[in-house]
């Protein structure tokens, strides 16, 4: 799972004071050089289409690089990295060539500085930050055509940037290469879900959620890839989960019942009563005894009618609560809460 880690490669945050410098950090990645033999087949891939398959190849490299480093600041407990820089070199010798990509970086623990001094030092404007804005503004003007997708740049500005509302970009992305084009790209769908993990790890997980969760409903179409992401961060929103659930969009209540079997990154007493809260909606909403019927026949949500002795629909196979035996069940889940509930207010020491 990625950290909730910031990452500069300048020595200082914005509005951030270092209160602690931990150790420098590396991480090295070498592989040999035919995995870009394909590129140099021909004159012409150096003008051709190859030359975007070799970007990809170098960005994927790199990427992996980052991630390693990150998970090395986190085992030293840093929540930041500062004055990252990304080498690259050819290696030769023995008649064999390797490539390697180098990622150094400090770790370091941040907090925010809450004065005046950090409204002072932002009168000043830098200008690559208007470069990015500006940039910004170009990708969500382009976020409205149909087949809009991430260009590599683009990912790269947005996985560094800190832009709180880049999630839809990402998740438009999905979109398009899942359903807006005749042939699936397998690897350009992993880049873009990666990327959006990264994108998300570099914030605080209340952040994370504020900044994913208000899109998900718009996009059900990417269950797998949306549940991936949740599930890598460890990213349950309770409070949002029950406002689903309230909502008259059977989808999202389904949705919403995988997310809960999700264990969180982090728990806080607040969550007991947001837990307490879910379970006791459960019980209520999917309680056989509430659903409305005459003691002789039932009405699925297909709209068939089915005799009491039925268990399930004779039309859609769904059960009187609405699931298919191979959907999760709001019972199982409520089995999972309570559990949960109960190791977190041990590990709390709350009654």
């Amino acid at each position: 799972m990625i950290s909730n880690i910031r990452l500069s490669t300048t020595n200082s945050f914005d509005g951030y004071q270092i209160t602690q410098y931990l150790d420098i950090v590396y991480e090295s990645i070498v592989v040999g050089t035919n995995l870009f033999s394909d590129f140099f087949a021909s004159v012409s891939d150096i003008f051709g289409g190859k030359s975007r398959s070799y970007q990809k190849q170098l960005y994927q490299l790199r990427k992996y690089a980052l991630e390693g480093l990150i998970e090395k600041a986190r085992e030293k407990g840093a929540n930041a990295i500062l004055g990252i820089k990304i080498d690259s070199d050819e290696i030769s010798g023995s008649g064999k060539s390797m490539f390697m990509i180098n990622v150094t970086g400090t770790a370091v623990v941040i907090k925010k500085i809450d004065d005046t001094r950090a409204e002072l030092h932002h009168l000043m404007i830098d200008g690559e930050d208007v470069k990015k804005h500006i940039k910004m503004q170009e990708i969500e003007k382009r976020s409205t055509e149909k087949n809009f997708q991430l260009e590599e740049d683009e990912i790269d500005m947005l996985i560094h940037g800190e832009f709180p509302d880049a999630a839809k970009f990402f998740l438009k992305s999905l979109f398009t290469i899942q359903e807006g084009s005749s042939t699936f790209d397998q690897e350009d769908y992993n880049e873009n879900l990666s990327s959006l993990i990264m994108y998300l790890g570099q914030f605080e997980p209340k952040e994370q959620a504020s900044f994913l969760y208000p899109y998900i409903p718009d996009y059900l179409r990417l269950e797998e890839a949306i549940m991936t992401v949740l599930n890598s961060l460890g990213l349950v929103d309770f409070s949002k989960i029950a406002e689903w659930l309230y909502s008259d969009a059977v989808e999202l209540h389904h949705f919403g019942l995988n997310v809960l079997k999700i264990i969180k990154a982090g728990y806080s007493t607040e969550d007991i009563a947001a837990c307490q809260n879910l379970i006791y909606l459960l019980e209520k909403k999917y309680s056989i005894e509430a659903l409305e019927d005459d003691g002789k026949s039932w009405e699925c949500m297909c709209g068939k009618t089915n005799s009491i002795k039925h268990s399930h629909c004779r039309r859609c196979n769904r059960n009187r609560l609405g699931f298919t035996d191979n959907e999760v069940q709001p019972s199982e889940v409520i089995d999972i809460l309570r559990n949960e509930l109960n190791v977190v207010k041990m590990l709390l020491n709350v009654e």
